[in-house]
């Protein structure tokens, strides 16, 4: 069974071009998957274990009434993850306790979200407790050689 890591947001294109990162750079042991809609990422977790919960602070804001007339009415909240983080646009990172605000029952973990992905990695990671997330990298068994060219003499042709 798969181990997922969802990157929920109302902009696709950041989510899908962070999953992709996270994807290549092959530092997880969670897959990454892009969702844009919060009732197809609900649907998503009733068919797969989502471990970590990667969504926009923007869902996480009630919505009133006159706004959700017609619509879905599934709250980031009712999602079932393991862990849950946010990406807030301010530059304040860790945790937050805002109950009031966001109607929620525990402290979250909020993370910049305009940052390099790598910093929104290594955030994820140092957050990321209870769950086995980190690929551990294992050593080349055999030697590596490395031949250089050097000359001093500009555009001779080395490459």
């Amino acid at each position: 069974m798969e181990r997922i890591m969802a990157v929920a947001g109302p902009g696709l294109k950041y989510a899908e071009r962070l999953c992709n990162y996270i994807n290549r750079k092959n530092a997880f042991k969670l897959l990454a998957v892009p969702f844009n809609d919060i009732s197809e990422l609900k649907s998503y977790s009733e068919r797969h274990r989502i471990e970590l919960l990667l969504a926009d602070e923007a869902y996480l804001r009630p919505y009133k009434a006159e706004e959700r007339d017609g619509e879905d009415k599934t709250l980031i909240t009712d999602i079932d993850a393991s862990v849950r983080m946010y990406l807030t646009s301010e530059t304040v990172t860790g945790l937050r306790e805002d109950r009031a605000a966001y109607g929620t029952e525990s402290m979250e973990i909020f993370i910049p979200k305009y940052q390099p992905a790598e910093g929104i990695i290594r955030s994820v990671l140092d957050n990321a407790e209870g769950i086995e997330a980190v690929r551990i990298v294992e050593e080349m068994e055999r030697m590596v050689h490395v031949i250089s060219v050097y000359s001093p003499v500009a555009r001779c042709g080395k490459s």
